[in-house]
């Protein structure tokens, strides 16, 4: 049993600082997501989609104030972090 509230967020830091365990909880969430209405499917589909526009802001910024044209950040990954978002929300518009 957890102890104290200081374990609980240190437990929560462990869980969340590992990208497999992450990545893990979004499947899952996206499998019971098939099975759930438009509400579930909209709240699983924001973090992620936020996360990747960030990311895309990210990208931007250092392109424009290091000049950063590398494949790894004014490539394909660029696009794929502009253009699965507005895919995403237009799928789920559509539904």
């Amino acid at each position: 049993m957890i102890a104290s509230f200081i374990e609980l967020v240190e437990l929560v830091e462990l869980v969340l600082s590992n990208p497999t365990v992450t990545f893990f909880i979004l499947g899952v969430a996206g499998v019971i997501a098939f099975w759930q209405g438009l509400s579930f499917r909209v709240a699983t589909f924001i973090p992620p989609a936020l996360f990747l526009l960030g990311a895309a802001g990210g990208h931007v910024y250092q392109i424009l104030t290091t000049e950063n044209l590398a494949p790894g950040n004014a490539g394909s990954i660029l696009w794929t972090d502009l253009l699965l978002p507005v895919v995403g929300f237009a799928l789920l518009y559509a539904q």
